[in-house]
């Protein structure tokens, strides 16, 4: 079964609902859990088209009681692309420690993290995120800007363009 797994209502793990995404693994989630959100990108390289790279937005879900990362892509309609689920609920190991695992420390605003050979740029976190680092000392950088891709922004006003340009037909009651 490849399904990711979600936060269940009773604080145990139910498999996600298929095509689940970071809205449902949040909404379904037990309050009881402390979630703490980082927006972060990567650029993936593409080989036809205009473009030379495409930035990818990605939410870093980071539980603080277990030290668990889930990482999720925001769907995109009509991409092309597979979007969800990037990496299910695990302790991530960081090729930076000896036999150690990410930790709250490393997810900041401004700082880069690996994930299984893929590099990821932190840009913001969420105000619980920032709250909870600031009550347990952890130093938070300020936001960033999560930069523009230029990709999606020019489907965008191609499709607003298309709306604009497309006539209506009117209506006649006879």
């Amino acid at each position: 079964d490849t399904k990711p797994l979600s936060l269940g209502g009773g604080g145990g793990f139910q498999r996600a609902k298929k095509g689940s995404s970071y809205e449902d693994l949040v909404s379904n989630a037990d309050p009881a859990y402390n979630r703490l959100t980082f927006t972060a990108y990567w650029n993936e390289p593409v080989l036809e088209g205009k473009e030379k790279t495409r930035c990818r937005i990605v939410y870093i879900v980071y539980i603080v009681e277990d030290g668990t990362i889930t990482v999720m892509e925001k769907k995109v309609q009509n991409s092309g692309m597979p979007q969800g689920c990037f990496l299910k609920k695990h302790r991530v190991p960081n090729p930076n420690r000896r036999d150690g695992f990410y930790e709250l420390q490393d997810l900041q605003p401004g700082k880069d993290v690996i994930f299984y050979g893929r590099k990821f740029h932190i840009s913001c976190c969420d105000a619980k995120a920032r709250q909870y680092c600031q009550r347990k000392g952890v130093e938070c950088a300020p936001d960033e800007q999560v930069p523009e891709d230029t990709f999606e922004a020019s489907r965008t006003r191609s499709q607003e363009t298309k709306l604009q340009n497309t006539p209506m037909k009117e209506d006649t009651f006879e």
